[in-house]
């Protein structure tokens, strides 16, 4: 983890030392107005001997791009060299050219820039990444001597021969031309690519707009669905209470109607066992003095007993029984007159 956070703390540093060449690269042309006119705008800004620079932090690079020098051999042509940094400042950064590419200070076969400011023994760790471009731009255009502490001897005694050194130039300059058309191929890929990603993210963000966008309207959809279905519910609820207050009154009603010819029925049930019961005493009165009226009058009770229920049977025959006792003993005694039962 503290690796890690060393690590972005270097690509942020790099990355801010790029974006402040770049902003010096751009103003180079804007020079700031002064009130004397005859000072040197260079004295200002500085001359600024690198033409395109850029920070590749995927592969922890920094690739810069110059002009050969004018009046000279180099001239007329774009070199591009990458610096790669690991641990900088704390350790040296390392410079290399295109693999074919040679130089006195370029070790044969492999591109790799080496000079004595940027080795292990007199590195130093203010060194700013503009000091190094300018640096590697400086010597790069150096005469080629012995006293230099050069990699590529072979190269220095090729230099001897200014045609065989001239060849030597072209071919680099051959070798750059090539190596800028492929990084050209290689801005073209990642613009490309950057566009495609951008045009793919679009895409993803529309979709997805597009599906919040459907997920609302159809979550809108079935709340809709649902609120109607609770009104309808509800409504369908209203009209069930309705039906069922309905059919309660109407129970109520039927209720009374039984509760009331239950009543009627016992209260005639009362009422006429009573009026046959009194019409048998005054039927037995006056059968008393008539055989034949009594006979006829005991037929008409026994059709009358069957009409009553069979409680009220028993107490009519327990009276009848007393009422024909009293008979037979005012028979026995005229004096006794017989009065009828009073209720």
């Amino acid at each position: 983890m503290h690796q890690n956070q060393i690590e972005i703390f270097i690509d942020q540093r790099i990355a801010n030392e790029v974006e402040m060449l770049k902003r010096k690269k751009d103003n180079q042309n804007k020079p700031k107005p002064k009130d004397d006119k005859n000072d040197d705008d260079d004295d200002y800004y500085g001359h600024i001997q690198y033409t395109d620079i850029e920070h590749i932090k995927e592969f922890k690079q920094v690739r810069v791009g110059f002009e050969g020098k004018q009046l000279s051999l180099w001239s007329s042509a774009i070199y591009y060299f990458v610096i790669k940094y690991f641990n900088y400042p704390l350790e040296p950064v390392r410079i290399e050219f295109p693999r074919e590419f040679r130089h006195q200070y370029i070790i044969p076969n492999t591109g790799v820039y080496c000079h004595p400011e940027w080795s292990q023994k007199y590195w130093q760790r203010s060194v700013t990444l503009e000091h190094i471009i300018n640096r590697v731009i400086q010597t790069f255009h150096e005469i080629p001597t012995y006293s230099d502490y050069p990699a590529d001897l072979s190269f220095i005694q090729l230099s001897l021969d200014k045609a065989e050194y001239q060849n030597v130039i072209n071919a680099n300059k051959d070798c750059s031309t090539h190596y800028n058309n492929k990084i050209q191929e290689e801005r073209q890929y990642f613009e490309r690519k950057r566009q495609l990603e951008h045009q793919n993210a679009s895409n993803k963000k529309k979709n997805e707009d597009q599906q919040q966008q459907d997920q609302k309207k159809q979550e809108q959809e079935q709340n809709n669905q649902a609120i109607k279905r609770q009104e309808e519910d509800y409504h369908n609820g209203l009209k069930l209470n309705q039906q069922q207050n309905q059919d309660y009154n109407q129970q109520l009603k039927l209720n009374d109607q039984i509760h009331e010819l239950q009543n009627n029925k016992i209260n005639y049930n009362q009422s006429v066992p009573q009026q046959i019961h009194q019409q048998q005493l005054n039927q037995q009165q006056i059968s008393s003095s008539n055989p034949n009226q009594q006979q006829h009058n005991f037929n008409h009770q026994a059709q009358n007993n069957q009409q009553i229920p069979q409680f009220q049977q028993q107490q009519i025959q327990q009276e009848q029984n007393q009422a024909n006792q009293n008979n037979q003993k005012a028979s026995n005694n005229p004096k006794i007159k017989i009065i009828g039962n009073v209720k």
